[in-house]
């Protein structure tokens, strides 16, 4: 049970950062795109 919340408290955090990723990237195009 233990290494299953840990799996869940890792993917969350894999998602997360992806997310951080996607945002920062569409902030960038965006940026470009009108300037």
């Amino acid at each position: 049970m233990g290494s299953l919340d840990l799996n869940e408290f890792y993917f969350w955090k894999r998602i997360r950062k992806w997310h951080v990723i996607l945002i920062i990237v569409l902030i960038v195009v965006i940026y470009w795109w009108t300037g």
